[in-house]
């Protein structure tokens, strides 16, 4: 009998009532100290001594350090309003800094970022290769306020701030249709043309740059420097006309024919300076001397 009244007491109202007050108690005192030391977790990861507040740039020379110290620090602080803020060593987004620094900049090719010490990290950057120069116009216009770099796939990613001797390609178009961060060309068909002009280039004929023109047709401009007796202007440029009816191996190969045959001639005192060279029609050459 004392045992069932005992049994009874333990799941009476009352008893239940401070059981669960007790609960309530133990809750709240545990959520307190979880918040506790999460809150002082936090505010200890928000110490200036873990805030990044310097940046080391490695491996640059197309791109400068200042810029890029700059937009990676506007990045990070775009997060600050976050509880524990982007800036912080340990919490930094790498992956997006990464991902803005490749969108901002096309002249990085490839990025990795890592902690180099506390407050701050440390960015090596592999830069695009220059391969080529494309530009909006004709080639003699001499205006290279709108030429750029592009990479061995024909991607534009710089403009250019002076002449080099990368082979330059031009493109007679309006210039907006020249944007950086696209193809300017089927990057095949670029890789094609690039090796045409260093075989050219390999055979001791100078190119000074090839227009892309439409439905497939080119014109290669070669400086030539053949002089006899008779001949005694200063070297000008050839046009040598070519279209992708025929293979640019073949191409080559009458093109280079064509041009050591007018050498041997120079030699006997029998060639002058061409004024232009038509490889249109297969094996068939046409020219026209000055």
């Amino acid at each position: 009998m004392s045992l069932f009244k005992h049994s009874r007491a333990l799941y009476s109202e009352k008893y239940q009532k401070k059981k669960r007050k007790k609960l309530a108690i133990i809750f709240f005192l545990s959520t307190l100290c979880i918040f506790t030391v999460l809150a002082s977790f936090i505010l200890f990861l928000r110490l200036p001594l873990f805030k990044i507040d310097k940046i080391e740039v490695n491996g640059i020379s197309l791109l400068t350090r200042e810029d890029i110290e700059r937009e990676t620090l506007s990045i990070l602080e775009k997060g600050q309003e976050r509880i524990i803020f982007q800036t912080n060593i340990f919490f930094f987004g790498k992956n997006k800094i990464e991902e803005f620094l490749k969108e901002k900049f096309k002249e990085i090719k490839d990025i990795s970022i890592k902690r180099s010490g506390f407050g701050e990290i440390t960015l090596k950057i592999e830069e695009k290769i220059p391969s080529g120069i494309v530009c909006s116009g004709f080639h003699g216009d001499n205006d290279i306020s709108d030429c750029y770099y592009t990479d061995d796939t024909g991607f534009i990613f710089k403009k250019i701030e002076k002449d080099s001797p990368l082979p330059h390609y031009y493109i007679p178009i309006d210039k907006t249709n020249i944007n950086i961060g696209s193809n300017f060309i089927d990057q095949e068909k670029f890789r094609e043309l690039q090796g045409f002009l260093y075989a050219i280039e390999k055979n001791g004929v100078s190119s000074t740059g090839l227009l892309i023109g439409d439905n497939g047709e080119y014109e290669m401009y070669v400086k030539n420097d053949l002089k006899n007796e008779k001949d005694t202007t200063t070297p000008f440029i050839t046009t040598v006309y070519f279209d992708d009816r025929s293979p640019l191996e073949d191409i080559l190969a009458n093109f280079l024919a064509f041009w050591q045959n007018n050498k041997e001639k120079a030699r006997s005192g029998k060639a002058t300076s061409l004024n232009y060279i038509n490889l249109r029609f297969g094996n068939v050459i046409y020219y026209s001397t000055k």
